[in-house]
């Protein structure tokens, strides 16, 4: 809504991008998300990720199906941070929390 009823010049032409305000840890809302379906999300030492990415890589070649590749590893542990400073201009609180947000979503996922 903050976007939407922003002036046409603070907008016009620009690209808005959307998140959370503050950068955190993959892992962290993992586990925000783990704990909102009661599940525990073991965990593997990084050198073992990388053995398991490179079996992915292979069994893709193979068109077997697997959890893990080295794509899907770069993008798990590359920091993605955007400049978000015109919509924390436009909208500076966030109408939901990231727990918040993911309480719903899964809720959401749930129903269907």
């Amino acid at each position: 809504m903050s976007i939407l009823s922003a002036s046409p010049v603070s907008v016009h032409t620009k690209v808005v991008y959307l998140g959370d305000y503050d950068p955190y840890d993959i892992s962290i809302w993992a586990n925000e998300i783990a704990g909102c379906v009661r599940i525990r999300i073991p965990t593997l030492p990084f050198p073992l990720f990388r053995v398991a990415a490179k079996v992915g890589d292979g069994l893709q070649k193979l068109k077997v199906k697997f959890p893990m590749t080295t794509f899907r590893l770069k993008n798990m542990t590359t920091d993605n941070i955007l400049d978000l400073s015109l919509i924390r201009t436009l909208a500076p609180t966030l109408p939901v929390s990231r727990l918040t947000g993911t309480q719903r979503t899964i809720e959401w996922i749930n129903k269907r």
